[in-house]
């Protein structure tokens, strides 16, 4: 049977191009709850397809409709619909196994919400539902989850990594030192993101070696507006209570009694991850060289003359100015 974990991006492109999300833009959806309560899809930000459980999640800007009082409050909405499980044939009993044992906790992200939510750096908590699709759902008969929140400002970091902006030397020290904060925050509330652990080993000298992970975090739940200068945590869901951790143990050096030697170590578990890296390689202060194991900084030319066009197509107008270890 094949591993689910490594089912690459082509998987989760055919998914997203067969079940687009993107296509329920202008549509509605109702939910349950005093029949009353439906969501406006108005803008799409983005989709993302979970191997693990074989659904699909959709993110909208939308208006949160009251049908009985008429009341319209704006927000952003995440729209999570399962797969049908046949469609990946012998990852099936695996599939029944996450979606029993280990399946994704609606209610436990609205707490992780409501427990942060005066941390300045994560939505508003505001409704949740989880309902049966009908015939217009992608698996009627399946599960679908909406959770919506206050709109915050700005857009996922992943449109930066895609080019549609530049990160700026400036950039990245806010947004480093805000996904610091905010890690801490939510950590202090009782929550951890799931990777967050430490490796125990032992070196030549029979010594306890305690190796720090990095951080997995995803670009699309870390939305950055920079006319503002706040960085916000939007999706939750990798994120669990400390209590529901295993060995805890392992995991004390994120949780340090004292705050000034807690946020050193996330920020170099942060800046150990795959996401720092893109972001670094992504911004106008730093490239990675391919295949190789160190970096150069550059800095484009700051002559009084504007570079030739051809040069700025061909990123001539970049000059090395040093090497670090990655």
């Amino acid at each position: 049977m094949a591993d689910p974990m490594n089912i690459d991006s082509t998987t989760t492109t055919i998914m997203t191009s067969k079940f687009p999300m993107q296509a329920r833009q202008g549509t509605t959806v109702r939910t349950g709850y005093m029949g009353t309560i439906q969501y406006k899809l108005e803008e799409f930000v983005y989709e993302e397809y979970d191997p693990k459980l074989h659904d699909i999640t959709g993110v909208f800007h939308a208006q949160r409709v009251d049908t009985n009082s008429n009341e319209e409050v704006e927000c952003t909405v995440k729209v999570r619909m399962q797969l049908n499980p046949a469609l990946i044939g012998g990852q099936f009993t695996y599939l029944e196994y996450m979606q029993r044992y280990s399946p994704y906790d609606i209610k436990e992200e609205s707490r992780i919400l409501r427990a942060c939510a005066f941390s300045g750096r994560t939505p508003k908590f505001l409704d949740s539902a989880s309902e049966v699709q009908d015939h217009t759902g992608f698996f009627p008969g399946g599960y679908l989850h909406v959770l919506a929140t206050s709109k915050l400002p700005g857009v996922p970091i992943s449109r930066f990594l895609q080019g549609a902006w530049n990160l700026t030397e400036n950039d990245l020290q806010v947004i480093k030192q805000d996904l610091v904060i905010t890690i801490n925050h939510i950590r202090s509330v009782g929550y951890t993101l799931t990777s967050e652990e430490t490796t125990l080993t032992l070196n030549a000298a029979n010594q306890l070696v305690v190796t720090e992970n990095p951080l997995l975090i995803d670009e699309n739940h870390i939305w950055y507006d920079r006319a503002s200068q706040t960085v916000s945590f939007f999706d939750l869901s990798r994120f669990c209570h400390s209590s529901r951790r295993p060995y805890q143990q392992h995991y004390g050096y994120y949780i340090a009694s004292n705050s000034n030697e807690s946020s050193p170590r996330t920020e170099k578990a942060l800046m150990g991850s795959e996401l720092w890296k893109r972001l670094v390689a992504a911004s106008q202060v730093a490239r990675f060289a391919a295949d190789q194991r160190s970096f150069q900084l550059c800095l484009r030319s700051r002559a009084e003359e504007p570079a030739p066009a051809a040069a700025l197509r061909n990123n001539d107008d970049w000059q090395m100015v040093g090497a670090a270890a990655n």
